[in-house]
C-alpha cells in the first residue's frame, strides 16, 4: 500500500479525535480540506523533530516608558540581520504573563529570522486614545532610540485587536502588515460599550455616539487606502470574540474600503491556546515574509518576473483519485518504465515522507525514485518558498477550461488553487489565474466566465492577488492561434468583453507572430481589434528558437517591434522566455529538444528582452517536468536502468536557474 495512503487516513482520524476529545466540539464527518491541510501541517511539524524551543533564544529585557511595563526580545546575535531590526509588535502585554509558552515556539521561529517582538503593557485600554497615545510613545522609543524598522508588523490576539488596530489607522504608513489570532475588532462585542467606557473616558451613551471614530472595525479606511495587507485567523466555535461580528466583519468593511484582507476559519476552535494558533504556517510565514519586507509588490508587472505554474501533478494514494496524472501515459496503471512521460525528475530532498509517492523507478543506490502531488498543499508551499527565496514575483498558475464537466478534476483543479492561494499569502508571491484555452471545444469558452464569476468573489480578495490599476488580473491563453482550434475569436472576442465589462485587467497569451499574422498566429484583421481590448499581451515563444543566438536575434527582430506596437496601443508587453525544452518520455525518443547549455539559453533570453526594452517577463515553467521547462529544483540523479531515459541541469546544482 502506498505509504501516502496511510497518512491521509491518519490525519483524518487524528483531525477528528482531537478536535472531539480536546475540545468537545460536534463536527461534520466531512473535514475540509483547508482546515485537514492545516492539521497536517502542524503534525508534519512533530513529525519531522522541528524543536525551535531547543534552540537557543535570544535576550529579553523588560523595561518602563513612562511607568508602563515593556519589553523586548531580541533574536540570538546569531541572526540578527545588518540594518534596521525587523519587528513584531505584539500585544497585549500584561506584565511578564503575555506571550505566554504556549507562544514561544512561534517566537523562536521569528528568532530565527532575526526578527524581535516587543510589547507594552497600557492595561485594560481596549485601544482607547490614551492607550493609543502611549502605544505611540512606545513605537517612537522602539524606532528613534533602539534602531527597529519603521515598520513593524502587529499580531494582534484576542482584546490584542482593539489596540493594535486603533493604533495602526491613526499610523497606516507605519504598518508593514497585521496579523490577527481571534483578534478583538468591535467594542460592542467585546468587552462591551459599558465596560469600554470608563477607558474611553465617556459615558455608554457617548462612547456609542462616537464609534465611528473609534471603534475599529468602522474606522479601518486608512490601512486600506495605504494597501496594509490583513490576515486573521479565527474559530467557527469562539464564543468570547465570535467570528462574524469581528474578523468576518472587519473583512468586510475592510474589502469594501478596497483593502485585501484573508480570513482563515478554523472549525471547531473556540477563544483558547491551542498550540495550532501559533503554530499555523499562514501566521509564522506571513508575518515573516512582510516584517523582513520580503512580499512581491501586487499591484503592478513592472518591474517583475512571473512564472507559469501548473500545478497538475497527482500521484496514486493523495486523495485526488486521478492516478499518475502528468507523470504516467497511463494514469491508472503504476508509474515506472514504460509508463512515465515527465523528463526531468524532481529533487526530493526538501519534501518531507508525507509528501513523497513512490515509483517503480529505481534511483542508483536500489531505492525508489519518488515523486510529489501538487494536490497537497506542504508541497505547493515549498515552491512558492523557493519562488520567494530565488527572486520570482510571483504565478500564474493555470486553469485548463476544457475539464470544467469533469467532477473530479474540478475538484482538483480548486484544491489547487486553494493550495496557491494560502502559499502565496505564506509567502508573500504575487498570483493570477490564467484560463488555458486548449482543448476547449467550439461553443465552450463561455465557460470560462462563469467559473471566474465563481472564483471571484473569493480570490480577489487575496492580498496577493495580482491587479492592475486596482483591477484583477485575469489571463486567457490560446488567443489567435493558427492550429486549427474549434473555438473561434468571436468567442474569445465575447469572452473578453465580459471580463472586461465585470471590471476586469486582462491578460492575454497570443501566438509568437501575432503582430504579423504569420506562421503559428491567424492572419485575420480583427485579432488586433481584439488585442486591443485587453491590458497585457503575452506572445508564446517556447520551441520558437533553438539557440542563443536564434533567442538574441528573435529578440531584435520580434520582441522589439512587438514592445513598440504595445507601446503605441498602450498595453504592456511580456515575453515568454523558457530555459530549455526536452519531451522525450511524452513524445517518443526521436523528438526534438533544446538545449538548456548550463543556463546559457535562459541567460542570454533574459538579456535580450532587457535589451529591446522589456519591462517584465514571463519564466515557462516553474513546474512543467513533462516537455523538460521546468525551473523549480531537478536532480542530476534521475532514476536509472532499462526505461529511465531523462534529461538533468547538466552537472548544475539543483537551484541554478
Amino acid at each position: 500500500m502506498n505509504h501516502s495512503v496511510d497518512v491521509n487516513w491518519i490525519c483524518q482520524v487524528l483531525y477528528q479525535a482531537c478536535i472531539r476529545i480536546l475540545f468537545g466540539t460536534k463536527i461534520s464527518a466531512w473535514i475540509s480540506a483547508t482546515s485537514l491541510m492545516y492539521f497536517r501541517l502542524l503534525l508534519a511539524v512533530s513529525v519531522a523533530g522541528l524543536d525551535l524551543q531547543a534552540q537557543e533564544m535570544g535576550p529579553r529585557e523588560d523595561f518602563e516608558i513612562g511607568g508602563l511595563k515593556a519589553f523586548v526580545w531580541l533574536p540570538p546575535e546569531t541572526s540578527r540581520v545588518e540594518g534596521k531590526t525587523p519587528w513584531v509588535w505584539y500585544a497585549p502585554t500584561f506584565a511578564t504573563r503575555l506571550p505566554g509558552k504556549e507562544e514561544h515556539w512561534m517566537i523562536n521561529l521569528f528568532h530565527r529570522e532575526g526578527i524581535a517582538i516587543a510589547g507594552i503593557d497600557v492595561g485594560e485600554s481596549y485601544g482607547s486614545p490614551n492607550g493609543t497615545a502611549r502605544y505611540q510613545k512606545f513605537f517612537e522609543h522602539l524606532t528613534k532610540q533602539r534602531s527597529f524598522s519603521s515598520r513593524p508588523v502587529l499580531l494582534a490576539r484576542s482584546r490584542g485587536g482593539l489596540m493594535l488596530y486603533n493604533w495602526a489607522v491613526e499610523h497606516p504608513k507605519s504598518v508593514a502588515a497585521v496579523a490577527g489570532i481571534y483578534p478583538v475588532c468591535d467594542l460592542r462585542s467585546y468587552p462591551g460599550l459599558a465596560k469600554a467606557a470608563g477607558a474611553y473616558e465617556r459615558s455608554t451613551a457617548e462612547l456609542e455616539s462616537d464609534l465611528e471614530r473609534l471603534n475599529p472595525v468602522q474606522r479601518i479606511e486608512s490601512l486600506a487606502k495605504e494597501g496594509v495587507p490583513i490576515l486573521h485567523i479565527h474559530g467557527d466555535q469562539d464564543r468570547v470574540v465570535p467570528n462574524d461580528q469581528n474578523s468576518a466583519a472587519l473583512a468586510k468593511n475592510y474589502r469594501a474600503a478596497g483593502g485585501k484582507m484573508y480570513l482563515h476559519i478554523f472549525p471547531g476552535q473556540g477563544h483558547n491556546m491551542w498550540e495550532g494558533w501559533f503554530r499555523s504556517p499562514l501566521i509564522t510565514e506571513f508575518v515573516i515574509t512582510h516584517a523582513r519586507g520580503k512580499n512581491a509588490d501586487a499591484t503592478t508587472l513592472k518591474k517583475t518576473v512571473m512564472a507559469g505554474y501548473q500545478g497538475w501533478f497527482n500521484c496514486e494514494g493523495d486523495g485526488a483519485r486521478l492516478g499518475w496524472k502528468h507523470w504516467a501515459r497511463g494514469r491508472k496503471g503504476t508509474l515506472g518504465p514504460g509508463n512515465v512521460t515527465v523528463d526531468l525528475w524532481p529533487e526530493m530532498s526538501e519534501y518531507r515522507s508525507e509528501q513523497r509517492y513512490a515509483s517503480e523507478f529505481r534511483l542508483a543506490d536500489g531505492s525508489a525514485a519518488e515523486v510529489f502531488s501538487s494536490a497537497d498543499a506542504e508541497t505547493v508551499g515549498i515552491h512558492f518558498r523557493w519562488m520567494r527565496d530565488y527572486g520570482i514575483d510571483g504565478a500564474f498558475l493555470q486553469r485548463f477550461a476544457n475539464g470544467f464537466s469533469n467532477k473530479p478534476l474540478m475538484a482538483n483543479k480548486d484544491r489547487v488553487l486553494q493550495n496557491v492561494r494560502e502559499s502565496a499569502l505564506r509567502f508573500g508571491r504575487n498570483y493570477a489565474v490564467m484560463y488555458d484555452l486548449s482543448g476547449v471545444r467550439a461553443g465552450e469558452v463561455k465557460r470560462v466566465f462563469d467559473d471566474w464569476q465563481k472564483l471571484r468573489a473569493t480570490v480577489t480578495e487575496d492580498p496577493n492577488y495580482l491587479h492592475l490599476d486596482r483591477r484583477p488580473l485575469v489571463a486567457v491563453w490560446g488567443v489567435g492561434f493558427a492550429d486549427d482550434r474549434p473555438y473561434s475569436l468571436e468567442e474569445c472576442a465575447d469572452l473578453i468583453s465580459q471580463l472586461k465589462s465585470s471590471g476586469c485587467a486582462i491578460m492575454l497569451g497570443v501566438p509568437t507572430y501575432w503582430r504579423t499574422g504569420q506562421r503559428d498566429a491567424v492572419a485575420a484583421p480583427e485579432l488586433h481589434d481584439l488585442l486591443k481590448q485587453a491590458d497585457v499581451i503575452s506572445p508564446w515563444s517556447v520551441g520558437r528558437y533553438r539557440t542563443e543566438e536564434q533567442a538574441k536575434q528573435h529578440a531584435e527582430k520580434t520582441w522589439r517591434a512587438d514592445q513598440a506596437w504595445c507601446n503605441e496601443s498602450q498595453l504592456d508587453f511580456l515575453p515568454v522566455v523558457f530555459p530549455g525544452f526536452s519531451w522525450r518520455n511524452l513524445k517518443g525518443p526521436e523528438a526534438r529538444s533544446i538545449p538548456r547549455n548550463r543556463g546559457e539559453f535562459l541567460k542570454m533570453q533574459i538579456s535580450a528582452a532587457k535589451q529591446v526594452g522589456c519591462e517584465m517577463l514571463y519564466v515557462a515553467m516553474f513546474d512543467e517536468v513533462d516537455e523538460g521547462t521546468a525551473i523549480f529544483k531537478c536532480t542530476n540523479d534521475p532514476p536509472v536502468g532499462p526505461g529511465a531515459e531523462f534529461a538533468n541541469y547538466e552537472g548544475l546544482p539543483s537551484d541554478y536557474n
